[in-house]
């Protein structure tokens, strides 16, 4: 009796990690790793400093019939007008979807995780459920503003060559933007100053006289004149004597 219950005990527990297979596969997590650098006249630039956020998107479901391995997505309710069949899409199709989502203005507490770029422009995203993500840099170092970034879609896990890859790796796609160079200013263009016009001389004409203006000639004349007038009385009145 005390053997069977022992060979009973010993099958229970030989059973047990396969009993538990479902639960396992069921919770498995995933990792993503960033790797962000560019080269510039020849030599490595890492992003160091940017922040990187990921959004999830929709739910990820593996299926496995026939041998033949799939993923299944369920899009969130938020995201339902997005809806699609995701691991269809071309990667014009995705990068659309991506700007699309962007675009929505997602608030900092919505993101499931943030990451800062290290030095080697390095960072990573451990402990992600099964789910497509939105990946966005929602935020740039001062040396990098000059540089914009792409967001993107990335499924963990990801399906690659009929098999499942828990961790995965992506390059975010960086492009540069080239200052708007500062409006020139006008030089100050001295006013060439109008030369006063020369007062031509004009030639001395005598006044006439005006209401109020005494010239001494006058008098003297009127006397002159007033004389004369007598001496001719004179000589007029002596005639008609004679």
């Amino acid at each position: 009796m005390k053997l069977h219950r022992f060979i009973a005990v010993i099958a229970i527990l030989l059973m047990l990690p396969i009993l538990c297979l479902p639960v396992f596969a069921a919770g498995a997590m995933g990792t993503l790793n960033l790797k962000c650098s560019t080269h510039i006249n020849g030599e490595r630039y890492y992003f160091s400093g940017d922040e990187f956020s990921i959004l999830k998107i929709a739910d990820a479901n593996v299926i496995t019939e026939n041998g033949q391995i799939s993923i299944a997505y369920t899009t969130l309710p938020k995201y339902r007008k997005f809806d699609c069949d995701w691991g269809k899409l071309t990667a014009e199709e995705a990068h659309e979807k991506a700007k699309a989502l962007e675009k929505l203005g997602t608030s900092a507490d919505e993101y499931h995780d943030t990451v800062v770029i290290d030095t080697s422009g390095n960072a990573s995203f451990a402990g992600l459920e099964e789910a497509l993500y939105l990946v966005v840099r929602t935020k740039a170092a001062l040396p990098n503003q000059s540089y914009f970034s792409e967001p993107f879609l990335v499924s963990v896990p990801l399906l690659w060559n009929g098999e499942l890859q828990y961790t995965v790796s992506a390059a975010p796609k960086y492009g540069w933007t080239p200052p708007v160079p500062d409006k020139p200013s006008t030089p100050d263009v001295p006013t060439p100053e109008v030369p006063e016009k020369p007062i031509e001389p004009t030639p001395d004409v005598p006044k006439l006289p005006q209401t109020g203006q005494l010239n001494w000639p006058i008098p003297i004349l009127l006397l002159i004149g007033g004389l004369c007038i007598l001496m001719g009385w004179k000589q007029y009145n002596q005639k008609q004597d004679k």
